[in-house]
């Protein structure tokens, strides 16, 4: 009985773990910027990502190739709201994008009708998934089992 009652406290216990590390996003409500004013904002790279079958976690790449300072995201808030932003690949010889590059300021809306949210131009195309409190961007180039994540700060 005692060990009954230990195993079931166990899976309770383990459950409730994994219950709180579930990243829970409301449907359908507009996402609101720490500030309801109109302004814009400058992302940086923070991370960028490799990830391969051995590292499925990823190989930070940022420390061993200087380009992926020169990538620029920026975000155009008005009323609190996302309404346009504008890419800069900077030096880096490879987009993360399989659309062309908008030059200069563009149009787009931040979608929370789906989980993740995503920053959407006005053609449909995802410019960048939030996920975990950051903007992230998600890509694959030649090779089918490698992946890569620009993540945003």
């Amino acid at each position: 009985m005692k060990r009954c009652i230990a195993l079931l406290s166990s899976i309770v216990a383990a459950l409730s773990l994994l219950s709180s590390c579930v990243e829970v996003m409301p449907k359908n409500t507009e996402f609101d910027s720490p500030n309801t004013g109109t302004y814009d904002y400058t992302f940086v790279l923070n991370k960028a990502l490799e990830i391969d079958p051995l590292n499925t976690t990823g190989i930070d790449l940022m420390p061993y190739l200087d380009w992926f300072s020169s990538f620029q995201f920026k975000v155009y808030v008005v009323d609190g709201k996302y309404t346009a932003c504008e890419i800069d690949n900077g030096n880096i010889p490879f987009s993360p994008y399989t659309f062309a590059i908008p030059q200069g300021k563009v149009n787009c809306k931040f979608d929370t009708s789906s989980s993740p949210w995503t920053l959407k131009l006005d053609s449909g195309d995802v410019v960048a998934v939030y996920k975990q409190g950051q903007f992230m961007i998600p890509f694959q180039l030649d090779c089918a089992d490698i992946s890569y994540e620009y993540w945003l700060k």
